[in-house]
């Protein structure tokens, strides 16, 4: 097996954030619709399943517990409405899952996370780890993106701005394709299904709890984001 070693050579700023969220829209702007299943043999992949699985029978039944919210590292990490938007979210999730199949599709990498993709200076992004590729909704792929660096704890930028460059981006790449209703819809409910109901559950027994405390916290903050993004776009669709 040869693997092509590409140099990554870009610092994560903002700028890089939306050059990468252009590349994504473009992709899914150049095999839009039925062409990516059709020319390239893509299949759809659908995000429901982890909801009505893992998210359900695991993430949600172990935050349903006061004990889990009473927990030092969680209570300082989260304002105190953040338990009741979470199930609040939760209760809404089967129809905003449902909207996914009204929204404009294109092929996706489907893990477009910060550490697959890299910049080797030439201007070029080059995206590796096609694993998860799937005739997707457009926007899904921000989700990832998103969120890729504040899992470890890893990232200082603000959430927002991060959100607000790689959404512009991705509108710019995308063009035609969808519209930014449909984009920042596919947004919410992948990073909603990803990552918001399972951010707080930290799998890290190596680590004390003072180390714990500022993944935590990070964590939180994207979730924070993500629940309102989500709630949003509920509120729009209902109204």
């Amino acid at each position: 097996m040869w693997l092509e070693d590409v140099d990554d050579s870009a610092e994560w700023d903002l700028d890089r954030y939306r050059r990468s969220a252009v590349a994504l829209g473009r992709l899914g702007s150049t095999f839009p619709g039925d062409t990516a299943i059709v020319r390239l043999g893509m299949t759809r992949r659908s995000i429901a399943g982890l909801f009505f699985g893992k998210v359900v029978n695991n993430d949600l039944a172990i935050q349903s517990e006061d004990a889990f919210w009473a927990q030092p590292v969680i209570a300082a990490a989260v304002d105190r409405d953040f338990r009741r938007d979470l199930f609040r979210l939760a209760d809404l999730m089967p129809a905003m899952l449902s909207s996914l199949d009204r929204l404009p599709r294109g092929m996706c990498h489907g893990d477009a996370a910060p550490d697959n993709l890299r910049e080797p200076g030439d201007g070029t992004i080059v995206a590796i780890d096609w694993s998860y590729a799937n005739a997707g909704e457009l926007g899904s792929d921000l989700a990832q993106l998103l969120v890729g660096r504040f899992d470890e704890g890893q990232e200082e930028l603000d959430t927002e701005s991060i959100a607000a460059a790689i959404v512009e981006g991705y509108r710019e790449g995308v063009a035609e394709a969808a519209d930014a209703a449909s984009v920042e819809r596919a947004f919410a409910v992948h990073l909603a299904t990803r990552t918001v109901f399972g951010a707080l559950l930290l799998d890290r027994p190596d680590l004390d709890e003072a180390s714990q405390a500022p993944i935590v916290a990070r964590r939180a903050q994207v979730a924070r984001f993500g629940l309102d993004l989500a709630l949003s776009c509920a509120t729009v669709r209902s109204a």
